[in-house]
């Protein structure tokens, strides 16, 4: 049975290797050896019509609105749409006061993305900016965004969304800042080869003629690149496009946001398949950064279960210790997550406990995703609002 196990233990080692490791190299190789250059044009203004969709957001609204009203960008080429899906809190009647948007309320809550068809029809922009009512715009990040339009290969571009913990230390909202640090790093050499896998629903800018309907099921900042990269267009990384958000404080939110993510990018995935495979740089890029990431919990349980009878060799020997004293920490995180305590002694532990509860509900998102059960709609999670 030994050879069994050693297989077993090989592979998963190596696939968790390739996922963490082997794929950034291989981005480092790939953005030195074929780079894609454009040529950017700091005065260039085409006009924007910025859009987002609200449920139940009355806390955020006062600031995002602001925020966007302050963008360093001509207030004449400058179109708003806002959504209501249903609010209940008094949103739909702080945004229908408001004299210089263009506002459609739903009455039955739908989705983001079916709140977002409704204002398509209505947007006169060259670019659409999709945003988020909880993320607020650095005033720059119109500007910094639209310059790389002047290159008419430039179809997507994606900014970075910065999570703000305020005064308070939170294991939660400190471990999804290192993931997106980590992140932001694969999206910088993603973008050198023109070809930046997903964004972020809070800052993607495209242009007008790329999107098309979006489908409920699947994230618009999935479904807007893939479709830009079928058509031939580049898709760019723009870290001075900037936004805020609160970090989630709360692991449950944490674990509901995770689940509900993978289960509708395994259901974009399959849905779709057949635009990815016309970029086989995407479609590997898709497999290697988001679809086997979702399994690291199996793949480190699988790997730690056909160490255990290898132990007669001394890296299975110690990955057991390490898998352990990980598994183990990583449990005493969870438990004193609730209790948040501000300590350099305990935030390791808090840490550990976070990417467990991650990587625990990105399987769970690919249960629900197998089951049919892919949620177009949520619950606003109240720890980010403010």
């Amino acid at each position: 049975m030994e050879p069994f196990f050693t297989i077993i233990f090989w592979g998963c080692f190596g696939i968790l290797l390739y996922v963490y490791v082997g794929y950034l190299i291989l981005l480092v190789i790939l953005a030195c050896v074929r780079p894609v250059r454009h040529e950017a044009d700091d005065v260039y203004t085409p006009s924007i019509s910025l859009l987002f969709s609200a449920h139940n957001e009355i806390e955020s609204l006062p600031a995002k609105l602001q925020s966007v009203r302050e963008l360093d960008y001509p207030r004449e080429r400058l179109q708003i749409l806002v959504a209501s899906d249903a609010s209940t809190d008094g949103s739909a009647e702080y945004l229908a006061a408001q004299s210089d948007i263009i506002f459609v309320d739903l009455k039955e809550q739908a989705g983001k993305n079916v709140a977002l068809n409704r204002l398509l029809p209505l947007a006169t922009g060259d670019l659409l900016f999709f945003t988020d009512a909880n993320t607020i715009l650095h005033p720059g990040s119109a500007r910094a965004a639209a310059r790389h339009f002047a290159d008419p290969r430039v179809g997507v571009v994606v900014g970075e969304l910065v999570y703000a913990l305020g005064n308070e230390w939170s294991a939660v909202g400190q471990g999804a800042g290192l993931y997106w640090r980590y992140e932001n790093i694969i999206k910088r050499l993603e973008s050198r080869l023109g070809n930046l896998l997903v964004g972020g629903g809070a800052l993607l800018i495209a242009r007008r003629e790329i999107v098309e309907t979006l489908d409920p099921r699947i994230a618009n900042d999935l479904e807007i690149p893939a479709r830009a990269g079928a058509q031939g267009y580049d898709v760019l990384y723009e870290p001075a496009c900037l936004g805020s958000e609160k970090a989630h404080t709360e692991a449950g939110e944490e674990w509901k946001r995770t689940s509900r993510i993978v289960a509708r990018g395994l259901w974009g995935f399959a849905m779709l398949g057949p635009v990815m495979v016309q970029t086989p740089l995407r479609f590997w890029q898709f497999l290697s950064h988001k679809f086997l990431r979702w399994f690291t919990l199996p793949f480190s349980l699988l790997m730690l279960a056909a160490a255990w009878p290898l132990q007669d060799h001394w890296f299975p020997w110690l990955m057991t210790r390490a898998g352990i004293v990980i598994f183990l920490a990583a449990l005493i995180g969870i438990a004193l997550i609730p209790l948040a305590p501000v300590s350099r002694w305990t935030r390791p532990f808090t840490l550990m406990g976070h990417l467990l509860i991650m990587h625990a509900a990105a399987l769970w998102g690919v249960i629900l995703a197998l089951r049919g059960r892919t949620p177009a709609t949520w619950t606003v999670p109240q720890s980010t609002r403010s």
